[in-house]
């Protein structure tokens, strides 16, 4: 506290509620006491990066505010401590929190992006979330999206067996050794969203 001014300098407290005793000097000393609060916020986001359509849970993380107004692209849309927001369109959103309490307030801001809601195996390889190829002449399944489930995926030759099935969700890599096939073209088959996609891969030993 600066003795001339009464300034009380709170730059380098944490955030925690505080007493103060202010006692004058002189031949008639008194004291006064007060409390007062440093806040501080925090936004914790269930997730940053969603498809179109997706909802995302916002919650103030910090002490001491208790009055709270969710903002996205500057248009107030809650005043609750806890927002759930479902996004609609693609595009970067930001989302800001003011916290406060009394005559203080704070404000934090998380930056979330909104993509296209992936509805058909074209956009799944199109986007790069879903890769297959050979390697050391063994077939590479790789999946880069923990949002997605129940992808079949089968190889079949040209004699229309089936060499192999299996199922991934989310992201993951699945190398499959095919030592014991013969050499040759197959056919690769993916399931996903109803809907199949076809590639044919070359085995070379």
């Amino acid at each position: 506290m600066n003795a001339s001014s009464g300034t009380i300098d709170l730059s380098a407290s944490i955030p925690a509620s505080y007493s103060v005793t202010y006692t004058t000097v002189g031949t008639c000393p008194n004291s006064s006491n007060f409390n007062l609060k440093v806040i501080d916020a925090n936004i914790s986001a269930s997730n940053t990066v969603v498809e179109m359509g997706e909802s995302i849970s916002f919650e103030y993380n910090g002490f001491g505010a208790d009055n709270f107004e969710w903002y996205i692209n500057n248009n107030l849309v809650s005043q609750t401590e806890i927002l759930n927001f479902t996004f609609n369109q693609i595009g970067t959103y930001e989302v800001q929190l003011v916290a406060s309490s009394g005559d203080c307030s704070i404000d934090v801001i998380q930056m979330i992006i909104v993509e296209e809601k992936i509805t058909s195996i074209i956009n799944l390889i199109d986007k790069g979330s879903l890769n297959i190829y050979t390697i050391n002449s063994n077939v590479v399944f790789d999946l880069n999206n923990p949002s997605f489930e129940n992808i079949e995926m089968s190889i079949y030759n040209l004699l229309g067996q089936e060499m192999l099935h299996l199922n991934m969700n989310g992201s993951g890599k699945r190398t499959i050794e095919t030592n014991a096939w013969a050499n040759g073209y197959y056919i690769v088959k993916v399931l996903f969203a109803e809907q199949t996609f076809n590639e044919t891969i070359l085995i070379s030993k």
